[in-house]
């Protein structure tokens, strides 16, 4: 303790100028932080490979919904949407396109701009839906549960194996063309060939028996 009154001011003096230059010391140190931040850059030729994708939905303005209303209606292509807008729509919305009378509205709106496609809310399993559909009318993008390894989600994988795994697959040349129809076998096909793969059960062991009786199992290949 201070012996008197004096004394105990002067170290109250000597120990607010020390957190004082604590505190300026501090201020200073995060000004040439802030600073170096200032300076640091982007390269251009990095930041000119990023595209960000904004998707299209109505959030109260008048323009936003009049653009909704457009591109739910598949009118293609669509001057005003710019090429980095995508269209976001629920799977029971764009099943009602995806049939041999309709299918073209989506293939001629994909053609120009982007679309993908989300699972239903009501899938409280977390199931998928079966995305080769999707695909096969142009959508770009069909948005899975991550979360269940079912059937769609191995077709998904396997799609995407191609192209050394980076995510993307270009779209076959075939369909682009204007006889293009997903849902008519095609008749001949020059820009690719069909793999055939040929599967041999060679023996099964461990096989449940439930019932009595002989058991009789089969195999599917999926």
């Amino acid at each position: 303790m201070a012996p008197d009154e004096t004394e105990c001011q002067d170290w109250m003096m000597k120990i607010q100028e020390i957190l004082n230059k604590k505190v300026k010391n501090n201020n200073n140190n995060l000004n040439k932080e802030s600073s170096k931040r200032q300076i640091l850059k982007i390269a251009p030729e990095l930041n000119n490979l990023i595209i960000y994708c904004c998707s299209i939905g109505y959030d109260g303005s008048m323009y936003e919904l009049n653009v909704i209303i457009i591109v739910m209606n598949f009118l293609s292509p669509i001057e005003n949407i710019d090429y980095r807008e995508m269209c976001s729509i629920r799977e029971s919305k764009i099943e009602k396109y995806l049939n041999i009378s309709q299918y073209k509205t989506i293939k001629n709106f994909t053609s120009h701009h982007l679309m993908r496609v989300y699972p239903e809310g009501t899938r409280i399993y977390s199931s998928n839906y079966n995305p080769i559909k999707m695909w096969n009318c142009g959508i770009q993008m069909a948005a899975l549960n991550y979360q269940t390894k079912d059937k769609p989600m191995q077709l998904n994988h396997a799609k995407f194996l191609q192209n050394g795994q980076c995510g993307y697959v270009l779209m076959p040349s075939y369909m682009k063309t204007e006889s293009y129809n997903p849902f008519v076998k095609p008749v001949d096909l020059d820009c690719c060939s069909p793999i055939v793969l040929t599967v041999k059960i060679i023996c099964a062991k461990n096989l449940r028996k439930l019932i009595k009786g002989i058991l009789s199992p089969s195999v599917e290949v999926e």
